[in-house]
């Protein structure tokens, strides 16, 4: 009985992980969904949210000087979803090597344009985290 419900515990906590709209559970934390939850929150002008798939040095970039001239993570979000007019994100390629991920993306605008964008990606304390390539 005890290991029924040991695992019946275990299996629910899964399908809550796997359930949580809009997170990024350690199921689904690959590279692509990564890109794609940076670019929707951007969208959506949850500017934290969006920051949050960012790797530190991505995050002080941002935060710096070169990033204040651009309007912090509200601006660069903003030029990237031409101020939240992006419809959805297609990934076209994704590719991993050790630490470090490439992930190139389509993305689909209200007004049918589209434009191909890539994001380097690199593991932080295990998490995928986008970073600024340098």
């Amino acid at each position: 009985m005890y290991r029924t419900a040991q695992g019946s515990a275990f299996l629910l906590a899964c399908l809550f992980l796997c359930s949580c709209k809009g997170s990024i559970s350690p199921f689904h934390a690959n590279p692509s969904t990564v890109t794609q939850t940076f670019y929707m929150s951007c969208n959506a002008g949850d500017y934290s949210k969006a920051k949050s798939t960012l790797s530190p040095d991505a995050d002080k970039l941002i935060d710096g000087e070169l990033g204040a001239l651009s309007g912090g993570i509200k601006g660069v979000c903003d030029k990237m979803t031409r101020s939240g007019e992006l419809v959805s994100v297609e990934v076209i390629r994704q590719s991993e090597r050790g630490e470090g991920a490439d992930v190139t993306s389509k993305l689909h605008f209200k007004d049918g344009s589209t434009s191909e964008d890539h994001e380097p990606l690199i593991k932080v304390n295990g998490d995928w985290k986008i970073t600024s390539g340098n």
